[in-house]
């Protein structure tokens, strides 16, 4: 038995985090196809253009990301707070939204097209396949938001295998397509194979939606008040994404008026490497089906460590990756078709400067996020500004007005701007702390109240945990009545869940929570069995266990189950005054 670990969330945390990196891997790599397909099999000008549109695909993915943030982080509150009902009205209301945002999308993308054409001025090759491209490209947004609320809810409802299985099949269908249209279409093939991926994807969401047993149900709702719950917890995420979408449109301006042509070109492969921040964002993600949970029941102790190994996580992928770049830059230029020239030689050295910056990324994408959750949204939005926007162009202009003309110094203002932004971060966040922890922002003497243990469920383990418990509670002060009372209970929901598992081969584990207030004890209890409510007799399977279950629950002050993240979770709740 582990005492301070909470080995349940941390077995969830990274089964979700193996599968978010498959998918967000899988995510980069589809948003990189269009450009490597187009550089092999039709030429330099092709890939150019696909990188000149990509303004359209941050805007889409900003509208998605107020969307599906703002629905996430509401719909895991209300799941957290055992508000089943009010947690599908959420969801409901996020996909009404999300199919309405993508319809106005791609309507508005389609409006501005001669503008936006003639804005660039590109080369002429480049803006004949701009063109051609954009007339597919822009119903790309059409799907976007439905398919990230979908797929985000999958992943809170515990089917975070299906979603990575979903975007590799998402994937392999899109590369299939892409050869076999670039051949016959050109450039607008590979525009359509994309679009046809995406309603692969958003099939095989809703299959899993139907087959299986899950929280979420979809009713006719609509409310303004939501409308702006939604908006305002999603709109700090979604301005990261309008601060890249404006960083990339400045730059793309700035290189193409003061630059020569191989430098564009050069810089047209290196933006969907730094693009590689949107990656870390989707893995810090995988934060928010367990955070928004943690933070109703105020545990900062397992919030802290969550954190903890997430961060370092990250770190250690963002140095790998900037490791393969450096390591195979010439490989990673030919995927984009670059195999000689200036362009390849240029493409090298730029290549392996600016992936010196992916570590930052990694970690700003993880603070960002967390503070997202955890409600300190104008932190995460200075933040989010200092990375995208305000450092980049910043460090841009200053190496352009400086050294006019120098691709190398370009290169390296690119890579400082993003140690400069987490330096400047970190002195922000230091600055806010107070009387909280940095860099979480937790209160400090919380932890002293939370005890975790995590074990294998076992006849043993059960008798070892209620004895703790027993002491724990006495050294607490508690009467002796509330001692057993909380102890026995614990010991008979641990039974329950092994009775109801007898069939099951698999080991079942357990983590036991328990948070001592002044008069009060709230026990919270997550099993990997088989999800069913402890306390419910309406089933015809009930054993007189199961009855001995449910009459003790009736002396508590709280108590309610709901399955969270795929897992069970039962909270209750002992007052001292009501026991005695």
């Amino acid at each position: 038995m582990s005492s301070g670990k909470p080995d349940v969330i941390l077995r969830k945390y990274r089964s979700i985090l193996f599968s978010a990196l498959a998918v967000e891997l899988t995510t980069f790599i589809v948003s990189l196809l269009d450009p490597i397909i187009a550089g092999n099999r039709i030429g330099i000008g092709a890939l150019s253009a696909i990188s000149l549109f990509s303004p359209f695909i941050s805007f889409s993915t900003f509208v998605a990301a107020v969307i599906n943030t703002g629905t996430l982080v509401n719909y895991t509150l209300m799941i957290g707070k055992f508000q089943k009902k009010r947690a599908n009205e959420i969801f409901s209301q996020g996909m009404i939204m999300a199919v309405s945002a993508g319809v106005m999308m791609t309507l508005i993308i389609l409006l501005v097209k001669p503008l936006f054409i003639s804005s660039l001025s590109p080369p002429a090759e480049v803006e004949g396949y701009l063109n051609r491209y954009y007339n597919i490209a822009a119903f790309y947004p059409l799907l976007f938001p439905t398919n990230c609320i979908l797929n985000n809810i999958i992943v809170t409802e515990g089917g975070e295998k299906h979603a990575a299985i979903s975007n590799i099949c998402c994937i392999v269908g899109n590369i299939i397509f892409s050869f076999r249209l670039a051949g016959m279409f050109g450039i607008m093939g590979i525009a359509a194979a994309t679009l046809a991926s995406n309603v692969v994807f958003s099939v095989l969401l809703v299959i899993w939606l139907f087959i299986k047993k899950s929280n979420v149900r979809f009713v006719f709702h609509f409310s303004f008040e939501d409308f702006f719950c939604i908006a305002k917890c999603g709109i700090v995420k979604a301005s990261k994404f309008v601060a890249a979408s404006i960083m990339l449109w400045s730059v793309n301006l700035y290189i193409l008026r003061n630059y020569d042509e191989v430098t564009f070109k050069v810089w047209t492969i290196d933006q969907n490497i730094i693009g590689l921040s949107s990656v870390f964002l989707g893995l810090a993600m995988t934060l928010q089906p367990i955070i928004g949970t943690l933070l109703g029941e105020m545990n900062t102790k397992a919030i802290k460590l969550l954190v903890h190994h997430l961060m370092r996580d990250l770190a250690v992928i963002g140095a790998g990756c900037s490791a393969l770049i450096i390591c195979f830059t010439g490989t990673v230029l030919k995927c984009f078709g670059v195999a000689d020239g200036d362009v390849f030689g240029a493409g090298i050295t730029a290549l392996r400067i600016t992936s010196l910056t992916i570590v930052f990324s990694a970690l700003t994408a993880a603070f960002f996020i967390y503070y997202i959750l955890v409600g300190r949204q104008l932190l995460a939005f200075v933040i989010g500004l200092l990375t995208d926007l305000l450092c980049p162009m910043s460090f841009v202009l200053l190496s352009g007005t400086l050294c006019k003309g120098s691709p190398d110094i370009l290169w390296i203002a690119i890579a400082a701007s993003g140690l400069i932004a987490f330096l400047l971060s970190a002195v922000i966040v230091f600055l806010r702390c107070k009387q909280s922890s940095f860099p979480l922002l937790l209160p400090l003497s919380r932890d002293e109240q939370i005890h975790i243990f995590s074990f294998e469920i076992t006849a043993k383990n059960n008798s070892e945990m209620a004895k703790i418990t027993e002491k724990m509670l006495l050294d607490n002060g508690f009467s002796k009545r509330l001692q057993l009372l909380v102890s026995v209970c614990i010991e008979d929901m641990l039974g329950l869940i092994l009775e109801h598992n007898l069939t099951d081969s698999c080991r079942l584990y357990a983590e036991c929570t328990l948070i001592i207030g002044e008069g009060s004890v709230q026990v919270i209890l997550r099993d990997t069995g088989k999800q069913f409510d402890l306390s419910d007799l309406s089933t015809e399977e009930h054993s007189f266990l199961q009855y001995i279950v449910e009459r003790l629950m009736t002396v508590t002050d709280h108590g309610a189950y709901i399955s969270t993240t795929g897992y069970n979770r039962n909270e209750m709740v002992f007052k001292e005054n009501k026991i005695s």
